[in-house]
């Protein structure tokens, strides 16, 4: 949205390679539960090369927290400067602030479940962060995911909508 052409893209760029490291990191059919050889044989003789190492099988698990709003000092000091065009996108969204130990129960409850993309305490964030997971594990459970979806399309046409109206009067 308007005024976070800083942040927005970043994130994206995170959550791009949280995507491509979750899929390589994970423990697969490598059983040796640490760092792997691949091997290239060379036409031009029958010895064999190393090839560059790949971490498969590690074990390692890769998250993406999507934090909302968060009451922190640090939130505190972007408001005192926080453009008018954000203020006026987040009221027309109904921007909600949270509690930073609610939003670090989340994150710590999600990271020891070992999800992908750890659910905050803004549940339509959440509903959000699970249509655009694309073929990443959703942040929600796949049966209630599956039956929100034309529901969430609704209401995520509609924010788009209200925030593009509130960016439209702010430049005007």
């Amino acid at each position: 949205f308007a005024g976070y052409s800083s942040y927005a893209p970043s994130k994206w760029a995170l959550r791009g390679l949280a995507d491509c490291l979750r899929n390589e990191v994970r423990k697969n059919r490598v059983r040796n539960g640490g760092l792997t050889e691949r091997v290239r044989s060379s036409s031009a003789s029958s010895r064999s090369l190393p090839g560059p190492p790949q971490l498969l099988g590690t074990g390692v698990i890769c998250s993406v927290a999507y934090p909302p709003d968060t009451e922190t000092p640090g939130y505190a000091h972007e408001e005192e400067s926080k453009p008018a065009i954000c203020r006026a996108v987040n009221a027309a969204l109904g921007s909600e602030l949270f509690p930073s130990h609610k939003v670090a129960r989340a994150i710590v409850r999600g990271v020891q479940r070992r999800d992908y993309h750890i659910a905050g305490p803004d549940l339509g964030q959440n509903l959000l962060v699970d249509f655009t997971a694309g073929i990443a594990p959703g942040a929600l459970p796949g049966v209630f995911s599956c039956l929100m979806q034309p529901v969430v399309w609704l209401v995520l046409a509609a924010l788009r909508w209200r925030a593009d109206a509130a960016a439209k009067r702010c430049n005007s």
